[in-house]
């Protein structure tokens, strides 16, 4: 090993003198030039906002020098030493563990240019080798003899003795921390405490977006501001939404919080216009207007691959597949589905949306991914499952995917009546309490009641399948209800749809949907009652059943 030209004391002695606070049990050592953030208090107003003109630090404020232990060793075999060091070496994000020789530091007998500077972690800790993240377990100067002594031992067993001791200050700035170590500076103690820092956000294209709580408004311009900062290019857009979902077509408000996008303003709606890569296809949409939930990726998934999984039965009957998508939205499950990925298994794809833009997005992903067996449809939900049987030459029906959680068992009774030979594959979502032994239970009898007959009898080839999706809250799951249309359904008096809502028209709110109860024997006086009710739902259906029970047609 090389003599250490440096006497460490006297490398710390030429650093400004340091100030020790006790935090913790721990000593943290400043350094006299670093500048203490200051923390925002929590607003005795609760309306008060924090702007980023008058409260956020220059950026120069976050700079903090620190000075770590190191070893010189010959540049042509760093990374070998670097293999050997392991969990001695500095892992710090944003930050490297690399670092070239200064001329002033190079050993009398060697170019500079030859040798490289390895940074290591300041302490030892049990943990380190576990720890992606190691800078430090203590900082207390004093110990760097305890990593130097580690790492000379690891070298010498493997014959390795051409370096030297050293040591590396390194400037931490604004750009090198993550959001929850600048939030951790800003925000008031109480939250940091208590570890309610908000850095996880939903990302749709360039945007993203979130949903503070309460709480977290005061400091809401603060927030968006770092997440925008420590995720650009990426994220440009920084929203919060600002109330629920309110309105049928799925979408809600939302306030524009950071924006770097030139020459734009927070009000121009076109920057919520976002461009999506999922499943292999390509998916353009305005996130203010349509629905789009980036956490349902994997269902999409899954569901597309479980639909054309489902190919080798119907080849056997020299059959492909016919898919309905009820409520397709922009296309997440419609647009794969119909891609070059799956045609030689996929023969058509019938995809409908009530909202008039999502529509809009729906064929132009459908021509962006050359999707050529595709037909798009802007109906209300049960009028598209009745225009599949007015449509001349319908092919067989042999999955029907209704994807609107808080209502889509609400439009089953749509195939009370279903005149095609198929029985199609339901796939219907829907909301249940969570950690409840009868949610599965419940669900299937939501089923049946909006249907109108049970689900499963002696002539159900397939058993009801239940998949939860995800998690929604607290006490709630999101399911999805797999199932093949009972062949009962067919018996059934079929509902009358408005003609307005099989045509391009807005539907007149005079005009009515007729239901029928069905005359099952099988349903007792509670499920005639919630079928009555469910007859009679706000916005898609608004009357009572007539009196006759006579088969009604179309209109």
């Amino acid at each position: 090993m090389g003599h250490d030209p440096h006497d460490f004391n006297r490398i710390i002695s030429n650093f400004p003198p340091a100030r020790l606070t006790f935090k913790r049990k721990r000593y943290i050592i400043k350094m006299a030039n670093s500048t203490t953030i200051r923390r925002l208090p929590i607003p005795k107003d609760r309306n008060h906002i924090y702007s980023i003109d008058l409260d956020f630090p220059t950026l120069s404020d976050f700079e903090e020098k620190e000075v770590y232990p190191a070893l010189i060793v010959p540049a042509k075999i760093t990374n070998e030493i670097k293999s050997l060091l392991g969990p001695l070496l500095l892992k710090k994000k944003r930050t490297r563990n690399v670092f070239p020789v200064t001329e002033s530091e190079a050993a009398s007998t060697k170019d500079y240019r030859q040798e490289r500077k390895i940074v290591l972690v300041k302490s030892i800790s049990k943990s380190d080798a576990n720890n992606a993240t190691n800078t430090c377990i203590s900082d207390s100067l004093l110990l760097f003899d305890d990593v130097w002594n580690n790492a000379f031992t690891k070298l010498h067993e493997m014959n390795i003795d051409s370096f030297r001791k050293s040591t590396m200050e390194i400037v931490c700035k604004y750009q090198d921390l993550t959001v929850e170590q600048v939030l951790k500076q800003m925000l008031p103690l109480e939250y940091v405490s208590s570890g309610n820092i908000p850095c996880s956000f939903e990302t749709v294209g360039h945007l993203a977006h979130m949903n503070l709580p309460d709480h977290l408004l005061p400091f809401k311009y603060i927030i968006a501001k770092v997440i925008g900062d420590k995720n650009y290019p990426t994220i440009q857009i920084v929203a919060n939404k600002i109330s629920t979902i309110q309105n049928e077509f799925r979408t809600f408000p939302m306030e524009t919080l950071y924006n770097n996008i030139p020459n734009s303003s927070k009000d121009d709606s076109s920057l919520f216009e976002v461009q999506v890569k999922q499943g292999g296809c390509i998916f353009h949409l305005n996130f203010a207007k349509v629905y789009w939930n980036s956490r349902l990726q994997f269902e999409h998934d899954r569901l597309v691959k479980l639909i054309a999984a489902s190919t080798k039965q119907q080849e056997q009957q020299q059959q492909h597949i016919v898919v309905a998508d009820v409520m397709a939205g922009v296309g997440p499950f419609a647009i794969p589905l119909s891609s070059s990925t799956y045609a030689h298994v996929i023969q058509q794809v019938y995809a409908n949306d009530l909202n008039p833009i999502s529509y809009k997005y729906l064929k132009a992903n459908a021509a962006a991914n050359n999707c050529s067996n595709i037909k798009c449809f802007n109906l209300d939900g049960r009028a598209f499952i009745h225009s599949l049987l007015m449509m001349e030459n319908t092919n067989p029906i042999h999955h029907v995917i209704m994807n609107l959680p808080a209502l889509a068992i609400e439009f089953l009774n749509a195939f009370r009546g279903w005149a095609l030979e198929s029985q199609p594959i339901i796939h219907v979502y829907c909301f249940e309490t969570k950690n409840d032994i009868n949610a599965k239970r419940n669900a299937i009898e939501r089923c049946e009641i909006a249907l109108g007959c049970k689900l499963e009898d002696s002539t159900t080839a397939h058993p009801v399948q239940i998949h939860i999706v995800r998690d929604v809250s607290p006490n709630k799951n999101m399911l999805c209800v797999s199932f093949r249309l009972p062949v009962a359904a067919a018996t059934l008096d079929r509902i009358i749809v408005p003609s307005s809502s099989l045509s391009d028209e807005k539907d007149d709110p005079a005009r009515i949907i007729n239901c029928t109860i069905p005359n099952d024997d099988k349903l007792n006086d509670g499920m005639k009652k919630d079928v009555k009710q469910q007859c009679c739902m706000p916005g898609n259906i608004n009357a009572s059943p007539p009196s006759s029970n006579k088969r009604a047609k179309i209109i």
